[in-house]
């Protein structure tokens, strides 16, 4: 948008009269007011060759204007009779100002529509299992938590994911705790625990009822630990203990059984995923 002076000065050097000026003026500071939403200001007084001032129009319309427009006023139109070089004075400053208006931008409207990132492959990943049913599996043999077929002990062991049972649940609990409830075709509900809550490593893991009522009690809260690296997955932590479940020296034959074991830096036979378990359809 050029400045008033430039287009008083313009208009003047191409020998539009001072009322002309001053409704070019006018005429230049109604776009500006209607580029940036505000209120219109006061009109500035506009230099005459002579020394002396003319005051910019404000109620009043040029001759041969139409009304204004209900929708707000529209840019000023050229006087009936201008001599031919006020014309071509007046075109230039139109083009002007409408190549200005065009590419004003709003005060109060953002150049730019926030987007929300997409998360990368690597943060789908590594992110924390919302609560739900899954099939736990261990990372470097493929095998699942599971119990044994016809063994009513309810010891936990790695055994083949596509005959896992009982029904497995991750549930969230207070302070980023989980534990990990079963649902047993014959015993019903229960948790996943360390037996007795021992603290000493090697302490065997079983599905038994949760609470007092089971003989898990104080073992059955457990931590996820993030691991990135040599594999993506998480640790299953005994809060009670600190200590690491898995199977021991990272073995991967199937029947072995998952006890509570001091943390690996390297992760072997400690590294779970979870895999999400849909229910059967009815």
């Amino acid at each position: 948008m050029p400045r008033e002076e430039f287009v008083a000065a313009f208009t003047r050097a191409c020998g539009c009269p001072p009322d002309q000026v001053a409704q070019w003026v006018e005429a230049r500071r109604r776009l500006a007011v209607e580029a940036v939403g505000g209120a219109e200001p006061a009109p500035a007084p506009v230099a005459t060759d002579d020394g002396g001032t003319v005051q910019s129009p404000v109620a009043a319309e040029p001759a041969g204007a139409p009304p204004p427009s209900p929708r707000g006023r529209s840019v000023l139109r050229s006087p009936v009779r201008p001599a031919v070089v006020c014309i071509a004075a007046i075109a230039l400053v139109l083009a002007t100002v409408a190549l200005s208006s065009e590419s004003a931008v709003p005060l109060d409207r953002p150049t730019e529509t926030p987007r929300n990132p997409r998360p990368s492959a690597a943060s789908g990943a590594d992110a924390a299992p919302a609560p739900g049913r899954y099939r736990i599996r261990l990372v470097h043999s493929g095998l699942c938590l599971s119990e044994r077929e016809g063994d009513t002990s309810g010891q936990v062991r790695q055994l083949g994911c596509s005959k896992a049972f009982p029904v497995r649940a991750l549930l969230a609990g207070p302070g980023g705790t989980y534990r990990i409830t079963t649902d047993h075709p014959a015993f019903g509900p229960g948790c996943m625990g360390v037996r007795k809550a021992r603290t000493a490593p090697g302490a065997s893991v079983f599905d038994d009822y949760c609470g007092e009522r089971g003989a898990n009690a104080g073992g059955e809260d457990y931590r996820l630990e993030r691991v990135s690296a040599p594999t993506r997955g998480f640790r299953l932590r005994p809060v009670h203990s600190g200590l690491c479940l898995g199977v021991p020296d990272g073995s991967t034959g199937e029947g072995s059984a998952i006890q509570q074991l001091p943390c690996e830096p390297t992760g072997g036979g400690q590294v779970f995923r979870f895999d999400p378990d849909k229910p059967a359809p009815g």
